[in-house]
């Protein structure tokens, strides 16, 4: 990007474009700065219906949108989830273990434990004379 800036010394360019750009950005305000100012008119009527320009500037406001609200980085978000995802796993654990030492305590097999998840078939202590 910085080569590509150092490159387009004077000139009129599209700011979304040039930060975000895609595949369908190309040409003039895009990736060549505009120097003539005769077409300019006509230029900077069409530039704005172009699907790549939709595109850049979605992509600008998403980025204006996540910078205002003061959200954190991809990282810390990332991290946030897994956080939240290894609390719930961690809760659903205990209620598991829980089940297991209540029918432990009662002396209740645990092959078919309908008491905590009947969704699901425990095979713990099956096998021969079970």
């Amino acid at each position: 990007m910085a080569d590509l800036l150092s490159q387009m010394r004077w000139g009129v360019l599209s700011l979304p474009c040039v930060l975000f750009p895609c595949g369908a950005c190309q040409g003039q305000l895009t990736a060549t700065p505009m120097r003539n100012f005769k077409k300019a008119t006509t230029l900077f009527r069409k530039h704005p219906d172009q699907e790549g320009h939709k595109d850049s500037l979605a992509k600008l406001g998403q980025f204006k949108a996540i910078y205002v609200a003061g959200k954190a980085d991809v990282a810390d978000q990332l991290e946030d989830a897994h956080q939240l995802k290894a609390k719930d796993n961690e809760e659903k654990l205990k209620s598991i273990i829980d089940c297991i030492l209540f029918c432990g305590r009662q002396c209740i097999s645990l092959v078919k434990c309908c008491l905590c998840l009947p969704e699901v078939e425990l095979h713990i202590g099956q096998g021969a004379g079970t």
